[in-house]
């Protein structure tokens, strides 16, 4: 069965921190999706960077896994963490299993920065999660979903 991938990528609340002196946070104003593999009309990528928590970005759920979202911060930045809040309104597609990959060329993204997993404390958290890695330098952040909680 597909799985469908919801969140809502905190880019204009907790979002991501640039390191190590540096700890605003990058605003969704001056973030621009580059590219999504996968969307539901529904609810676009583009809602992911709108800052209401009650919209969301989904993935076609007849579209295997994985999925992937690359995002232009505008220019390079230090960062060391990225937060996402999961679907509010209902538990189905929250992102699980996921990969980060941060680079100053969106055609070379070189290694890893984070692959882990979003832990939910129980099914009805609707908590903020962050993700944190080591502070890398670039101006293109690749998220890619591998798997859901459900």
């Amino acid at each position: 069965m597909k799985r469908l991938l919801s969140f809502l990528l905190l880019l204009s609340t907790v979002g991501l921190w640039a390191q190590p002196c540096d700890t605003s946070q990058v605003t969704s104003s001056a973030i621009t999706l580059l590219s999504v593999d996968s969307e539901n009309g529904n609810h676009p990528a583009l809602d992911m960077l709108d800052g209401d928590p009650n919209t969301y970005f989904q993935t076609n759920g007849s579209d295997p896994f994985p999925h992937e979202i690359v995002l232009d911060l505008g220019e390079s930045k230090n960062i060391n963490q990225l937060t996402i809040r999961p679907r509010q309104d209902q538990t189905q597609g929250r992102l699980k299993d996921y990969a980060i990959y941060i680079s100053d060329d969106p055609q070379a993204w070189g290694d890893m920065q984070a692959r882990s997993q979003v832990l939910y404390e129980f099914n009805t958290d609707r908590d903020q999660k962050v993700m944190g890695f080591g502070a890398v330098s670039g101006r293109y952040l690749r998220i890619v979903g591998l798997s859901t909680n459900d």
